[in-house]
């Protein structure tokens, strides 16, 4: 039950922001988020599609000559 009512909170401080401020809600929803950003991370990682960043090609200014 108290499983239950912690992501039921962090459910709700996702769908109602006005709720956000209220410890009661933002923490169950810090960690929920966290977890869920992690495990994504991980997948990525672990399925080698983590998305790297990759440089984009660069001009010379007529200043760098």
């Amino acid at each position: 039950v108290a499983q239950a009512a912690f992501y039921l909170s962090a459910l709700a401080g996702l769908c109602f922001p006005v709720l956000r401020p209220f410890r009661i809600v933002s923490i169950p929803m810090y960690f929920v988020l966290m977890n869920t950003a992690f495990a994504v991370g991980a997948v990525r990682s672990f399925t080698g599609s983590s998305g790297r960043w990759k440089p984009t090609a660069r001009t010379k200014l007529p200043r760098d000559e």
